[in-house]
């Protein structure tokens, strides 16, 4: 089980195991996170970095978040009952301060859950 520190956090500074509610917009660099055992939005299962030598489409860093959700969840994406989202760099993130980092997380539609995702094989 992940500890995490609850209150506001930035949203490309999270460790996997955290958990955190639905920004209220689409643009944000802040997330509130909660502790798992507490109702929230979504867990981080995944963080890595790009090495493409430009900026790669949502679909691919989507499909890097895909890649390792079986061994974080312990299940496939494709027969879990979770979701996938992700934070990712910006063209000008990319450009102006090297950012490689996409933080892959998951969630229940319209839905809080209480407790980790990790290891579940849900």
């Amino acid at each position: 089980m992940f500890a995490t520190a609850c209150g506001q956090g930035n949203a490309f500074d999270m460790e996997i195991g955290e958990c955190f509610q639905e920004p209220d917009t689409l643009e944000f660099s802040d997330v509130d996170k909660v502790d798992c055992a507490e109702p929230h939005d979504n867990e981080v299962f995944a963080i890595y970095n790009l090495t493409t030598p430009s900026l790669p489409t949502a679909d691919v860093m989507f499909e890097g978040c895909v890649q390792r959700f079986g061994a974080a969840i312990g299940t496939s994406y494709e027969t879990s009952i979770y979701y996938v989202s992700l934070f990712g760099p910006t063209q000008q993130s990319w450009d102006d301060l090297n950012d490689r980092e996409v933080v892959c997380y998951v969630f229940l539609p319209e839905e809080k859950k209480r407790g980790s995702a990790l290891g579940t094989g849900a």
